[in-house]
């Protein structure tokens, strides 16, 4: 997900759509996650929606143990 995208300027639209396509994915029996930054995901979905799926984060980590960080259950945006 990226700010340059076209995306509403509702949080809760964008959040709906999220979900639509989470459902979508689920219901062909396909794995499904969301690749962002946590401050994109926030901007356009807002800091309350967490879909509980997987996230594949973009990062500037320059070393393993920098990257290793984001990897912690508390530092995932989607729950």
């Amino acid at each position: 997900m990226e700010l340059g995208s076209r995306w509403s300027g509702s949080t809760s639209i964008n959040a709906r759509a999220i979900a639509g396509a989470i459902a979508f994915f689920r219901s062909k029996r396909l794995s499904v996650g969301i690749y962002s930054t946590t401050y994109q995901f926030h901007h356009l979905a807002g800091t309350g929606y967490r879909p509980g799926v997987p996230v594949w984060y973009a990062t500037q980590a320059t070393s393993y143990s920098a990257a290793a960080v984001q990897c912690r259950a508390s530092a995932s945006f989607t729950g």
